[in-house]
């Protein structure tokens, strides 16, 4: 029966990703000593998690502004998640614009300014980054439809 060897890893400060080590197992008594075993853990840390990755909003070209939607963001990996929420266009802001989830949900505001924007449809993009996440960045697409108002 073949004897058994077990490797603890003290992952506490090493760095996100893959860490591969080699055992040495040796033994006075064996033809084939030593060996060389490799050891490959993987660190995993933060991940983000959306709670919707398309938001469309309807308005009405000179109408009501600014439209609020609600987004929602959590850590779906171990640890804590530091993010960071910006718009990456004009029209579209975000607030909370930073924050942190160790698993719970977190909400946030998009605000979609119409003000001077004549009819048509628009394009933009929400983008949530973290330093620590093993999935950043990660973004939200915002469709923002104008209709023509009515005369």
């Amino acid at each position: 029966m073949p004897d058994s060897i077990q490797v603890t890893v003290d992952t506490y400060k090493l760095k996100r990703g893959e860490h591969t080590v080699s055992v040495r197992v040796a033994s006075l008594d064996a033809w084939n000593s030593p060996q060389q075993i490799l050891v490959t853990v993987k660190v995993e840390g933060p991940k983000i998690k959306l709670g919707r990755k398309k938001f469309t909003i309807n308005a009405e070209e000179g109408g009501e502004s600014p439209i609020y939607r609600k987004g929602r963001i959590r850590n779906k990996g171990p640890g804590t998640l530091n993010y960071r929420i910006k718009s990456l266009v004009s029209w579209l802001s975000v607030t909370p614009k930073r924050g942190k989830s160790s698993g719970e949900w977190d909400d946030f505001q998009v605000k979609a300014e119409v003000g001077d924007l004549p009819a048509g449809i628009y394009q933009g993009m929400i983008e949530v980054s973290s330093r620590n996440a093993t999935n950043s960045p990660e973004n939200i697409v915002v469709t923002l439809n104008i209709q023509q108002g009515g005369t």
